[in-house]
């Protein structure tokens, strides 16, 4: 994804599969839902933590780059 300094961004986990009863643990420090909004100041990556109710996990990430 490209941005530009300063911009928010919205990311929406979709998940599928398991247990459907999924816990969200976002590298941002926002756990417990399935989208967050972040201000991007630089490039970075937001990397997501889905447990299901079974305890199986899976990571995911999105790599945001700004450009000037």
């Amino acid at each position: 994804t490209l941005l530009c300094t300063g911009n928010q961004v919205g990311i929406k986990a979709l998940v599928s599969g398991g247990d459907s009863v999924y816990a969200y643990q976002w590298s941002t420090g926002i756990n417990g839902v399935d989208s967050i909004t972040v201000n991007v100041t630089q490039d970075t990556t937001i990397r997501l933590f889905v447990r299901d109710n079974c305890g199986s996990t899976v990571l995911d990430s999105v790599r945001i780059r700004l450009v000037n």
